[in-house]
């Protein structure tokens, strides 16, 4: 087939340029080379206490900082951390940031239909993340971007366990 007279066909070098222009401008944008890009992003509830991997001690009466937390998806997920916690002092400044894996609590399960397909499971959903050996239970408790850290002495003993016995699931339909 003729190519159209003042078209320019788009290869060699101009290609290879565009395309690293356009991986340089859309990395930044929420994606990690090795983590994937963030599938979900949430901020710690002002009532809760922050988890046991930061060194700051604060009182829920005198909030200064505030924890956010993404989950990240992306190819290589079954290898590298897939969570990311940042803390922030109030006035902005980072103070901590931590990474680890995460899986669902065998607490939190979804429903098989008859037709074979799965219903999403009622919340709170429980997610069990792992930092540096110490592991915590998420709480999510609705249709929002809030989450919590559970006291649950029952939800942690679960969550260690599944750890301890490699049983972490991907998926709550597992």
């Amino acid at each position: 087939m003729a190519a159209v007279a003042g078209r320019r066909k788009w290869r060699g070098p101009s290609a290879r340029l565009l395309g690293l222009l356009v991986l340089l401008f859309l990395w930044p944008a929420g994606c990690n080379p090795l983590r994937g890009c963030a599938q979900s992003h949430f901020e710690l509830e002002s009532a809760s206490r922050l988890p046991r991997w930061f060194d700051v001690e604060i009182s829920p009466e005198a909030r200064q900082h505030w924890l956010t937390m993404d989950y990240y998806s992306g190819p290589l997920s079954e290898y590298v951390d897939d969570t990311v916690l940042h803390l922030y002092r109030s006035g902005g400044g980072l103070v901590q940031t931590v990474t680890g894996r995460n899986c669902w609590h065998p607490a939190t399960r979804s429903t098989q239909n008859p037709d074979g397909t799965y219903r999403a499971p009622i919340h709170p959903h429980y997610i069990v993340i792992t930092v540096d050996g110490v592991t915590e239970v998420i709480v999510h408790g609705g249709m929002n971007n809030r989450f919590a850290v559970s006291d649950g002495p029952g939800l942690i003993h679960q969550a260690q366990q599944s750890v301890a016995a490699g049983q972490c699931r991907n998926s709550p339909a597992d």
